[in-house]
This record gives structure tokens, C-alpha cells and sequence, in this order.
């Protein structure tokens, strides 16, 4: 059980950072039509980086800890 808790917590990660950068992607492409301009690109940024350390310390937790019901 540890060994798969630890690869689906480092497969969501991936699959996180993923759908992050395609976001980010799609809004640079489209500026303006994905989200307010007073928000822009900086903010979308900020959120997914501060959003990608937060996934990235539970999959630290969760591969680490696996019982742990925070990761």
C-alpha cells in the first residue's frame, strides 16, 4: 500500500503541474477572454505557483506519510 499511495501522490502532482501550464498557456494565448484584464496574468501566476506548493508538500506528505490524512 505504501508504494502505491506514494506513486498516486506524485502522479497527481505531475498531473497538477500539467494542467497548471496548460492553463497558464491558454491565458497568455487569450489575454483578456479567460479572465478579467484587472486580474491578469501575474495573478494566474502567483495562484498556480502558490497552488503547486501546496500540492507539492502533500505528495512530499503523502509519499512520506501515507497514513497521514493531510497528504
Amino acid at each position: 500500500m505504501t508504494r502505491r499511495a506514494a506513486r498516486l501522490a506524485w502522479t497527481s502532482l505531475a498531473l497538477y503541474v500539467a494542467l497548471g501550464v496548460a492553463g497558464l498557456v491558454m491565458l497568455a494565448a487569450t489575454p483578456g477572454r479567460l479572465a478579467p484584464e484587472e486580474l491578469g496574468f501575474a495573478f494566474a501566476a502567483v495562484l498556480v505557483s502558490v497552488l503547486l506548493v501546496y500540492a507539492g508538500v502533500g505528495a512530499v506528505v503523502a509519499s512520506r506519510r501515507p497514513r497521514n490524512a493531510v497528504g
